[in-house]
């Protein structure tokens, strides 16, 4: 048995991991170059994953399963993690927020979507989240 199946086996047996976990470690293992492998072929291996147009995410997801394996097989050598870039999410402007509150509806579907303006606005919630909401008659 090779050290990757016993690795796989004590992750199902052992700490009883879910099958999607076991399918991400057996699926990021396939990409090691041996059982052992050196720091430079880990490096390597980061350069190629790159170079096939994996983002900094995608990269990170697979390195966090192999530390994960180089760790239990008492490898001294690891995959150091990419900086991932951070994205901020378009937002209202001030004037855009002042333009919705001071709007004043005239149909059923105005009040609903501005309703759902001001709830999104004041609780940060999803929008699926809103839109599953349901009047309540009593309590």
């Amino acid at each position: 048995m090779t050290q990757i199946e016993k690795f796989l086996k004590e992750k199902m047996y052992l700490q009883n991991v879910s099958s999607c976990t076991l399918d991400w470690y057996t699926h990021a293992l396939k990409k090691l170059p041996s059982e052992q492998p050196t720091q430079e072929q880990l490096n390597n291996l980061v350069i190629s994953l790159r170079e096939s147009g994996l983002k900094e995410t995608a990269v990170n997801a697979c390195a966090r399963a192999l530390n994960c394996y180089l760790k239990w097989s008492g490898s001294s050598c690891h995959i150091r993690h990419l900086q991932e870039p951070s994205f901020i999410p378009p937002t209202f402007s001030i004037t855009q927020v002042n333009l919705i509150l001071k709007f004043k509806p005239t149909s059923f579907y105005e009040r609903r979507t501005q309703l759902c303006l001001l709830i999104l606005f004041d609780t940060g919630a999803r929008i699926s989240e809103i839109l599953g909401l349901r009047v309540c008659s009593g309590f």
